[in-house]
């Protein structure tokens, strides 16, 4: 795999930290438009060894459940460790969340994200909440 194509799969998944952060940093609610602009059609998440959601709709569901049970997220940048293998790229990174009790807390986060094409096709994902304590809907 060429450099560039390796650094343009870190970036899609890098782009959607950003968007995050961002929606998160403005108080706005992800949209349909920015979770297709981010996702393939077909794209799934597995979160924690269960399947979370699909489709953009599950997606959008998933995104709407995390702004409704926090106050703030913030995904930390540059990731703590990346390995990018064919179309997959394995992220290890931390998450800082505020409750709308204001109660905090760190995510660890290890994750497996399928990019194709230049949009996130698949995510596996393995989770450790200290602090503050998030129970998500499963939206298949």
């Amino acid at each position: 795999m060429s450099e560039v194509s390796r650094k343009s799969k870190v970036l899609a998944v890098e782009r959607l930290m950003k968007t995050l952060n961002t929606i998160s940093d403005t108080g706005k609610s992800m949209t349909m438009e920015q979770i297709k602009t981010l996702f393939t059609s077909d794209c799934h998440m597995t979160f924690n060894g269960e399947a979370m959601c699909e489709g953009y709709d599950g997606l959008l569901a998933h995104s709407l459940d995390i702004e409704k049970k926090l106050k703030t997220v913030h995904f930390n940048l540059p990731f703590l460790k990346t390995v990018v293998e064919g179309e997959n790229v394995l992220t290890y990174y931390t998450c800082d969340t505020v409750g709308h009790d204001d109660t905090k807390g760190t995510v660890w986060d290890m994750c497996i994200y399928s990019v194709r094409e230049g949009k996130i096709s698949a995510v596996c994902e393995v989770v450790h909440f200290a602090g503050q304590q998030v129970e998500l809907e499963r939206y298949t």
